[in-house]
């Protein structure tokens, strides 16, 4: 049920004996002699906060990095209603991190939504050059040709700093993107490709593929 609070988009009020809030969509209300424990805390719940902390700094990472397409915030609404985006995300995420990197890189997902994905999709390195490709011709509420391809990007050696290739011109109906890189060094590369509609208010799971490959620096070709 909404408030007048919620008219006016107010998220925090301070009356004269009482303190609310809105968490997870809901307002919480306190009176303000109910204040909370500043003692010293529990070594426990200290290392709950660093690892929470640090996790929060990869969200923050990974939140810029896919700010102009709003995967997780769009599947938040369809999904988990009064959560935002990146309350989904660290959710479905969240075990998959040892601090501030992603441990667990077959099991990260770099999107989530209902746009169909590829049932093939495939990655190989040769030499500095990394090709993925894919077959699908279907046409549905949740699947184009026009459809844009996304593709996630984590280096094995730096699993704190996600990328996105993004703008290249690659639709599903391409079957396939090459991504050329620059260093001369051998490098782990985790893919994360993904699809959304031209619009991006629908957008599809991620998928993990890991190739190795002789360079680093990410350019489209």
């Amino acid at each position: 049920m909404k408030t007048i609070f919620d008219f006016f988009s107010i998220r925090r009020v301070n009356l004269r004996n009482i303190i609310g809030f809105k968490r997870l969509g809901n307002w919480v209300l306190r009176p303000k002699h109910n204040r909370k424990h500043t003692g010293p805390k529990h070594p426990e719940q200290e290392r709950t906060n660093e690892v929470f902390g640090k996790a929060r700094k990869f969200g923050a990472a990974f939140a810029r990095t896919m700010a102009d397409y709003p995967a997780w915030a769009t599947a938040a609404t369809l999904y988990w209603a009064g959560r935002t985006g990146d309350n989904l995300m660290f959710h479905m995420n969240h075990d998959k991190l040892i601090g501030r990197v992603v441990a667990c890189f077959h099991l990260f997902r770099f999107s989530f939504g209902p746009r169909s994905l590829p049932w093939n999709l495939e990655a190989r390195a040769d030499g500095n050059t990394i090709t993925i490709t894919w077959q699908d011709n279907r046409r549905s509420p949740h699947c184009s040709p026009h459809d844009p391809l996304l593709v996630g990007v984590l280096f094995d050696n730096k699993p704190g700093k996600p990328m996105l290739v993004a703008d290249s011109g690659v639709t599903r109906a391409s079957c396939g993107i090459s991504i050329v890189l620059n260093d001369k060094q051998p490098r782990k590369i985790h893919l994360y490709p993904f699809f959304c509609n031209p619009e991006r208010t629908e957008f599809s799971e991620s998928q993990h593929l890991e190739v190795t490959t002789d360079s680093m620096s990410l350019t489209i070709r």
